[in-house]
Order: C-alpha cells, then sequence, then structure tokens
C-alpha cells in the first residue's frame, strides 16, 4: 500500500504563499448555543460537519481533507456539572480513556492526556492518532481533543492533522482556540411545578428543568419523574396503596426497629435478586420513615442500580417513594431526591 506523505518543504510553500495575503477575519455565531470563534477565511474555509452534533467545522485550504478543526456539542453519557466532569476524569482516568477509545475509529491509540484550559474554564485534553485508509492510500492522523462541560452541555473542540506536521502545525490550533470565546448563560426560567394528586393528599413540587414527568401506568404509582433527556439514568416514583397489614406511622417504625433483620429479609423476598445495602429510619414530609438501600441488576438494560426505597404511613394508607439511579451515578444524584422530598406536602387527611 501506498502511504501519503506532506512533505515540510511543500507545506511551507503552501502556507508561506497563504499567509502572504492580508488576513481576513471571519466570526461565527452559534444560533442554538452559547459561544463564538473568530478565524481567518484566506486560511480556513467552513464545510459541512459528518455528525448530527457537529457545530463548526473548517479545513485547511493548504491541506483541504487532512487538517481540519471542528467543534461539537452533545448532551455527556450522564447529567454532569463542569467540576464534575473533570473529577470524573482525575478519578477514573484509565475507564474515561477507555471509553473514549471504544467509541473512536478502530486502532485509535491515546498519545497524552491530561487537564488544560479553553476560554478561562478547565477542560480535559486526549491526543490521540489513527490510520486513515483510501483505497491504496493511507495516512496517519493526529487529533487533539479538548473535552469540557457548559450549560450542562459536553463540548468537543478538535483539531487534527497528519501526524508528521502536527507540531508544526499545532500553533493553528493555539490561534482559533484563543479567538474561541462563550457567552454568558442567562438564568433560568423558575422551572418550579406543583403536583396535586388528585385521590390522595399530598403534593410535591419538582424543577422541570431537571426532572422529566413521565406517564403513570399503574393506579398505585401517583408520580414519577426521571432526569431530563431520552436515556434513563435516575427516576423518581411514588406509590399510594395500602399497607399489607393496617398499621400505624408508629406501628410501622416500631415493627422495623423490633426485627431489623426480619423487615431486611421480607423485603428481600419482595425483590429478588436485591442485595441489600443498609436500612434506617428517617424523616419524609414531617413523618417518620423506614428506608432501605439496596442494588439490583436490571436485567433488561444489564447495568446494575441503587434504589433507597423509603416509606410511611399517612391516612391509613402506606406512601413509598423510590428513588432509582444507576449504581455509579446515586451517591451524586441523591442530593436531587433529597431536594425534591423536601417539596413533599401532606394535608391531614386522605380522601
Amino acid at each position: 500500500m501506498k502511504r501519503l506523505i506532506c512533505g515540510i518543504g511543500l507545506l511551507v510553500l503552501l502556507v508561506t504563499g497563504l499567509f502572504a495575503q492580508s488576513p481576513k477575519p471571519t466570526a461565527y455565531r452559534d444560533e442554538k448555543f452559547p459561544f463564538s470563534i473568530t478565524y481567518d477565511a484566506n486560511e480556513w474555509e467552513v464545510i459541512p460537519s459528518s455528525y448530527a452534533d457537529g457545530r463548526f467545522r473548517i479545513a485547511s485550504k493548504p491541506l483541504m481533507g487532512l487538517t481540519e478543526f471542528n467543534i461539537h456539542v452533545k448532551p455527556p453519557p450522564m447529567p454532569l456539572t463542569d467540576t464534575e466532569f473533570i473529577d470524573l476524569f482525575n478519578k477514573g482516568k484509565e475507564d474515561f480513556l477507555k471509553a473514549f477509545i471504544n467509541a473512536n475509529i478502530p486502532g485509535t491509540k491515546v498519545l497524552d492526556s491530561g487537564i488544560t484550559y479553553i476560554a478561562s474554564r478547565k477542560a480535559v485534553y486526549i491526543k490521540h492518532s489513527y490510520v486513515m485508509r483510501n483505497l491504496d492510500d493511507e495516512i496517519e492522523l493526529t487529533t487533539y481533543q479538548v473535552q469540557f462541560v457548559y450549560d450542562g452541555y459536553l463540548y468537543l473542540v478538535n483539531y487534527r492533522s497528519p501526524s508528521e506536521l502536527f507540531d508544526y502545525l499545532f500553533s493553528d490550533y493555539r490561534d482559533l482556540t484563543s479567538a474561541f470565546v462563550l457567552r454568558p448563560i442567562p438564568p433560568k426560567p423558575n422551572g418550579s411545578i406543583v403536583y396535586r394528586d388528585e385521590t390522595f393528599s399530598f403534593s410535591i413540587a419538582y424543577d422541570s428543568n431537571e426532572w422529566d414527568f413521565t406517564p403513570l401506568n399503574d393506579k398505585q404509582l401517583r408520580f414519577q419523574i426521571q432526569n431530563k433527556g431520552a436515556e434513563s439514568l435516575y427516576r423518581l416514583r411514588i406509590f399510594v396503596k395500602p399497607p399489607p397489614i393496617p398499621t400505624t406511622e408508629d406501628g410501622l417504625i416500631n415493627a422495623y426497629m423490633s426485627d431489623k433483620e426480619a423487615f431486611e429479609k421480607g423485603f428481600s423476598g419482595s425483590v429478588p435478586g436485591t442485595k441489600i445495602l443498609g436500612s434506617g429510619t428517617t424523616i419524609i414530609g414531617g413523618k417518620k420513615a423506614v428506608y432501605v438501600k439496596h442494588v439490583l441488576r436490571d436485567s433488561i438494560e444489564g447495568v446494575y442500580f441503587t434504589t433507597y426505597n423509603a416509606s410511611f404511613i399517612h391516612g391509613g394508607q402506606q406512601y413509598i417513594l423510590i428513588l432509582r439511579a444507576r449504581t455509579k451515578l446515586f451517591d451524586d444524584v441523591f442530593n436531587k431526591f433529597t431536594n425534591v422530598t423536601s417539596e413533599l406536602t401532606l394535608s391531614h387527611s386522605s380522601k
């Protein structure tokens, strides 16, 4: 197989001829996401992106098709803040890079990675290489990708060039990213929504900027919300039903306190395959409640979920609040559960 080779001498001639022209600063301002960038239109040409999440793509005129700069914006694989994203890399770099390789072209090799800055924001960089093949030609390309989270979205800023010229051309990347600007995010409108149950005596408020209300498919399921986005990463449900044995608020607590082991065993029997992580008592909606924290592998999705199941008695009914989250996310999203349940209001009587 032949190998495409871009000689330094040829590149210098091309670039020198191009730089003889006066710079033509051109600004791109994204209409959907809060960023803009300025580039030299005499040096770069805008080309269509090949991906649905591609927002901006330019190619070097001297090396069209080989050297390019592009920006992608998409939801992260899980809801994350900018700080949480950096922590995810720092605490699990090996897994982070493994996932990166699996998501890229077969044969991708990570050359370097670490923490950098772009638009004054801390970001992750990954320098990697791969071989591009076309008929009987092949060329090794190196890409420097910067990743960061801003306003809940994952930004990927990429610079690519032939590997043998990468170090020589890397100043182009620095010039472009120095002209990359993130616009301030306006405050989100108050997304508080109050759900009032039509049958039982409770209401609860949640932030629609963080949660989506999802349909109820069970008469005993009275309330259900999940994380924003199509992929179900965590959800909160409230069931209301008669208790197995008529009891009071204190009666439920006493039953748990008198024989914790039997209580947990009974719970395990009702949820086959579950592993109890802990249990105890808490307060929800001003009521004394019993909680059981457990983990279970979802046979459909093939991943482990951790669940916090809290129940209390009110108006002769058993209220069961269930937070279920992918095990890797559970500790990070538990505060979302407490934020919502702090907004639970119970009236004095049930219908």
